[in-house]
């Protein structure tokens, strides 16, 4: 649990905990009471809200950092294993009663607890450990002058279960934001990637397609001129017009068509994957291996594996090669299905120059492979190979549990 999820001072919780605190004390007369986030990895308890009965106790406490420099009840911040007492609050989960030398043993000087009971009066601690999605992640401090009593420590739990359940729902405010702005990251990326891919199409037409339409009509327009004086030489020009009109219709409308989206991955996921290695054979070695659970999902009479997914599935692969040729300079790639725990798992592995040194570098591609399994669900990681040179891409998107009408699609 972080700072966010408990609502510490910054964030928009802060006031609803220092309401709390304040009704706490007042219902218990407590001259104090405080709320401690556990700081697992400092191993530290500290203070995010709190709440006095008196200004006697605001005047005690700058009275004692006047008079012992250095000491400020702000910064006091212990070690969650500075005496058995905050073990037994913050590691088991225990609630505690004790008096203040036992609960400040270890961490507060014996004089300044002196001079603190004496100016403020506390004597007595009652502390209750807050868990959250079932880890101690706080507690809550009550302080007295007098010996805790039953009825306030019956009261001070009943406290810590309001303030556990505020805690929840602040931990799920904050992920559902988190969540909320990953799905806009996502979208956003997308919406990048489609933009690329529209760019790179818009070019492709307006440069290789257009020049040989280009040609074309010069060459529609010579036959024209040629009918009457020359109609050998025209139905020449005419027939090489089909020629570039023929490989216009078969390569260029093809390729944009597959750009924009590959028609085949209506049939299966498997038949799109080798459709895309036979294209890029002429860069590279592919192999394509594929285990019995995929291709039982992934048949072509009843494909179990929705359309998106294999649309993912196939667009992974698709950048993953992309990127091997591209970048890696590799000569060739192994591409590998499998099924694991109800998820589709795709491993790509290449010969290349492998990952640089450092953290990866996450451009629009691979952004594009996270927006897209984050919106499934999966998960992904580049690495270098551990089996010898270049890289290994693996990515995982669930597949189980999808009804199957969805299936059918």
């Amino acid at each position: 649990m972080d700072d966010a999820c408990l609502g510490g001072p910054e964030t928009q919780q802060a006031d609803l905990y220092r309401e709390i605190v304040d009704n706490a004390r007042m219902a218990t007369g407590a001259y104090a009471v405080y709320l401690y986030w556990f700081d697992r990895e400092k191993g530290r308890a500290v203070r995010v809200a709190g709440s006095t009965s008196t200004p006697r106790i605001s005047l005690g406490v700058r009275d004692l950092e006047r008079i012992f420099q250095g000491f400020s009840l702000e910064d006091l911040n212990p070690e969650v294993t500075a005496n058995p007492l905050l073990r037994q609050i913050f590691l088991e989960g225990m609630p505690v009663r004790a008096t203040l030398e036992e609960v400040t043993a270890g961490f507060v000087d014996v004089e300044v607890l002196a001079a603190l009971k004496s100016r403020i009066g506390i004597a007595h601690v009652f502390a209750v450990p807050l868990r959250c999605r079932g880890q101690i992640c706080a507690a809550l401090t009550f302080h007295h002058a007098e010996p805790i009593t039953q009825a306030i420590e019956a009261i001070g739990k009943a406290f810590a279960r309001q303030v556990t359940l505020l805690m929840e729902n602040t931990c799920l405010l904050a992920e559902s934001r988190r969540h909320l702005e990953e799905l806009r990251r996502s979208h956003a990326l997308l919406a990048e990637a489609e933009e690329e891919l529209r760019r790179k199409v818009a070019e492709f037409l307006h440069g290789e397609v257009q020049s040989r339409l280009l040609v074309v009509w010069h060459r529609l327009g010579e036959a024209s001129d040629l009918i009457s004086t020359d109609p050998e030489r025209a139905a020449a020009l005419v027939e090489e017009c089909r020629d570039v009109l023929d490989r216009v219709r078969e390569e260029d409308v093809r390729k944009v068509s597959h750009r924009l989206h590959p028609a085949i991955i209506q049939v299966g996921l498997i038949p799109a994957l080798r459709s895309l290695a036979d294209t890029n054979r002429h860069r590279m070695d592919i192999r394509l291996s594929v285990d019995a659970q995929v291709a039982e999902w992934d048949s072509v009479a009843q494909n179990s594996i929705p359309q998106r997914i294999r649309l993912t599935a196939y667009r992974i692969v698709q950048e993953a090669l992309a990127n091997a040729c591209r970048h890696a300079r590799a000569s060739s790639v192994e591409v590998r299905l499998s099924a694991r725990e109800g998820a589709l798992t795709i491993v790509v592995v290449d010969d290349g120059d492998g990952l640089p040194p450092g953290p990866v570098r996450i451009g629009l591609g691979l952004g594009s492979i996270d927006a897209r399994l984050s919106q499934l669900g999966g998960s992904w990681r580049l690495e270098n190979n551990p089996d010898g040179p270049g890289a290994l891409l693996t990515a995982s998107v669930p597949v189980a549990g999808i009804p199957q009408a969805e299936h059918r699609r």
